[in-house]
């Protein structure tokens, strides 16, 4: 099973946790999680974006149902549907 980027941050955090992690390998480690969090951050943004594009498709599919101009209504996106993406 491919990582998730929450799979890469709770390992980050976990090397963070290290008490034996000092000096110049705890600078190391500061850097990649600074690295980790801005991944994650244009992750999160990309997924939102696409969930409010999901949602203007629904929303334009039944507007257009409502007026007839599709026979049926669409089924709703996995993340609409609360399944998993």
């Amino acid at each position: 099973m491919a990582k998730t980027v929450n799979d890469y941050v709770l390992e980050q955090l976990e090397r963070l946790n290290d008490p034996k992690l000092k000096g110049e390998k705890l600078q190391d480690e500061l850097q990649k999680a600074e690295a980790v969090s801005k991944l994650a951050k244009v992750s999160i943004e990309s997924k939102e974006a696409d969930i409010k594009d999901k949602e203007l498709d629904v929303k334009k599919d039944l507007i257009a149902h409502q007026y007839g101009n599709r026979p049926a209504l669409p089924a709703l996106p996995g993340a609409l549907a609360n399944e998993e993406v």
